[in-house]
């Protein structure tokens, strides 16, 4: 299944590059790839930010007058994302903005909406991340293998977790707010250090293999979530809320 997933995956990267080929012609194309069971992005060269505040960190206008951040200077390692530049507002962190960089801790402010895919991957220097309320979307991959991230905690205004977010993360413990619909697939596979998984809620859709790999966690749901049924056929302890 997991391989199925990676190729769908593959395919829809390789769709998009495409598209940017056609429609742009030239600078800041992306191109993605899957190496096995770690998906990887090459990233050819980019363009400058269109802005950059005190701090080194750099923003994009977006389609809509807003602020996305896309990078930050090679030196930063506390980066802190506020959530205005220049009296316009930061909404969103953009696709692989830091991924593989040297930050060590993350603080968002509140009115950012959406991290996208792969936005701090394979960060292996990340430790500490701190998450606003009113954040909606957390990406494909955002936080995959940043193994030296050991927690972190979820506003209650999350709505979605892409596939592979905290796969192969060092994340400890999670609690999953009610009003996150779906978890994606694989979302906390190959987590060797998580121990307590919490699901608010039962209406949240999980898949079967969210911990493929991760054999050490307890499963605290209220009874007639499917995660419960999950636990069981995996082995897993679990608590009834």
């Amino acid at each position: 299944m997991r391989k199925k997933l990676i190729c769908a995956l593959l395919s829809a990267c390789i769709l998009a590059s495409s598209a940017t080929l056609c429609s742009c012609g030239g600078g800041g194309k992306k191109s993605s790839s899957f190496v096995g069971a770690e998906p990887v992005i090459e990233t050819e060269k980019e363009t400058e930010p269109e802005y950059k505040d005190k701090n080194g960190v750099g923003y994009n206008i977006s389609d809509d007058g807003t602020l996305t951040v896309v990078k930050a200077d090679k030196g930063v390692t506390e980066l802190v994302i506020p959530s205005e530049v220049k009296g316009k507002k930061v909404t969103s962190v953009s696709q692989s903005a830091f991924k593989n960089s040297a930050v060590t801790s993350v603080k968002i402010s509140k009115g950012v909406k959406r991290i996208d895919d792969f936005a701090f991957a394979l960060n292996s220097n990340l430790k500490e991340v701190e998450l606003p309320e009113g954040l909606e979307s957390i990406g494909n991959n955002a936080f995959f293998a940043c193994y030296k991230l050991k927690s972190v905690t979820l506003p209650s205004s999350l709505k979605e977790l892409g596939i592979f977010c905290f796969d192969a993360s060092g994340i400890k413990e999670i609690t999953i707010p009610a009003g996150v619909k779906e978890i994606g697939e694989y979302a906390f596979a190959e987590c060797p250090s998580l121990k307590r998984f919490t699901l608010e809620s039962a209406d949240t859709k999980v898949y079967d293999n969210i911990f493929n790999k991760t054999s050490n966690v307890e499963v605290i749901a209220p009874k007639n979530s499917s995660i419960i049924k999950i636990a069981k056929e995996n082995g897993l302890n679990y608590t009834v809320k």
